[in-house]
C-alpha cells in the first residue's frame, strides 16, 4: 500500500510538471526551482 503512495506522488508530480502551466505562470524559474516547486505543490495538503 505504501508503494501505491509513492507512486501516486511521483504521478502526480509528473502531470504538474508536463502541463507547462508552471513554466507560463513563472517563466522566471529555473528548472532546479521548477521541480522543487512542483514537489512541493503536491506535498501541500490542505487538509
Amino acid at each position: 500500500m505504501e508503494a501505491m503512495g509513492l507512486i501516486a506522488i511521483i504521478v502526480n508530480c509528473y502531470l504538474i510538471g508536463q502541463c507547462g502551466q508552471l513554466q507560463r505562470l513563472f517563466p522566471w524559474l529555473s528548472p532546479e526551482m521548477a521541480i522543487i516547486s512542483i514537489v512541493i505543490l503536491e506535498d501541500n495538503d490542505p487538509t
